[in-house]
């Protein structure tokens, strides 16, 4: 329990290093005014959507009776068992989320690609551990 724990706070620290690699001097992130700030916040929330949407996703498909109590469905480090595809789903309904914004001043195609690249150096990792 404790090392799927070390595995994905493991996990967690390389995406956001990778990320504030990517995006720290990019030239389109300062024409358009996106702050690290900004896209840290969009880098957490998407980190507790994917959470949200693996856990749920694993539950609806994998036939155990996860759903029928929140606190086994919450507790996902003592009742281990998340999905990869629930939370790439959840990755893609935040940023259909920020694209249907009325103001939208991020330059999503381009945090996508950064959000891409960033999953793909962590996804060994995760898949090792």
């Amino acid at each position: 329990m404790q090392f799927f724990i070390v595995v994905l706070l493991l996990c967690l620290f390389v995406f956001l290093y990778c990320i504030y690699l990517l995006s720290r001097d990019d030239f389109i992130f300062l024409r358009k005014d996106v702050t690290m700030d900004k896209t840290f916040n969009i880098v957490f929330l998407g980190a507790l959507m994917s959470l949200f949407f693996a856990r749920l996703y694993f539950g609806l498909f994998q036939g155990r009776s996860v759903l029928s109590n929140p606190f086994v469905f919450l507790l996902f480090p003592y009742f281990p068992g998340l999905s990869l595809l629930g939370g790439v789903l959840g990755a893609i309904l935040l940023f259909g989320f920020l694209a249907t914004r009325k103001k939208n001043p991020l330059p999503l195609g381009r945090l996508a690609d950064f959000f891409g690249i960033s999953f793909l150096v962590t996804l060994p990792i995760g898949i090792v551990g």
